[in-house]
């Protein structure tokens, strides 16, 4: 049976997300490291499928570390949710209004 034939893990998804990487490339380095596996074990052997998970797991997070790199250490702020960033602005707006409406001479 060949490594084209070999299913993904069922992690494969979730792991990708974790990491931050599209769902195609960590199939590609499964692809990989499933093929690296498989010229050293029999496919389907509990050997293989250590060295594959394993292979995989390094692969991943070397790719992880690669991509958040090229953002200069910002991701994690990159990453905040929408909300966060717009608390800000929410919370200078609603003082800016307080303030106009206190304001001496307004009309609201």
């Amino acid at each position: 049976m060949s490594t084209k034939n070999q299913s993904s893990p069922k992690i494969l998804p979730w792991l990708a997300r974790k990491a931050g990487i599209p769902l195609e490339l960590a199939e590609a380095l499964w692809q990989e490291a499933s093929a690296e596996a498989a010229r050293r074990w029999a496919v389907g052997s509990s050997e293989y499928c250590k060295e594959a998970i394993d292979s995989l797991l390094a692969k991943v997070a070397s790719e992880a570390l690669t991509r958040r790199g090229a953002t200069f250490g910002l991701g994690i702020w990159l990453r905040l949710p929408v909300r966060l960033w717009l608390a800000a602005i929410n919370c200078s707006e609603a003082f800016a209004l307080a303030v106009t409406r206190r304001w001496p001479g307004t009309a609201c």
